[in-house]
């Protein structure tokens, strides 16, 4: 199912679980174990680190791509919630906390932890 995955995360419910497969894509599975879809972007390059957000989008960092995406819940939209121009580079992990729309975020080439913030739309 996987070739290197690097992460997971799973939806409030605990009905589907994310994982960041670095030449995959993302990858989504039920709690079962079937395999309901593979998303990629041309955004999303190297998929490291992924979470979950409130309202069940999910954020991944993109290791080669320098940046963190969100895919919304029903995988039919991927933004670009920042990149290199702000300052991210090499991103390995990845951690929302909802209620504040905050990320946390380290990265290959800094040695802390990045606190980023979101506006919830």
């Amino acid at each position: 199912m996987f070739a290197l995955p690097r992460g997971v995360a799973v939806d409030s419910r605990g009905e589907k679980i994310f994982v960041a497969d670095s030449s995959k894509g993302v990858v989504v599975f039920d709690r079962k174990g079937e395999l309901l879809q593979i998303c990629t972007s041309l955004d999303l390059e190297e998929p490291f680190a992924i979470s979950a957000d409130f309202d069940d989008n999910i954020l991944v960092c993109g290791h080669a791509s320098n940046n963190i995406i969100k895919i919304d819940k029903s995988f039919e939209k991927v933004t670009v919630l920042c990149g290199e121009t702000q300052g991210i580079v090499s991103p390995m992990t990845l951690c929302v906390l909802p209620q504040k729309s905050i990320i946390l975020l380290t990265m290959n080439t800094y040695k802390g932890v990045c606190l980023l913030t979101t506006t919830k739309k």
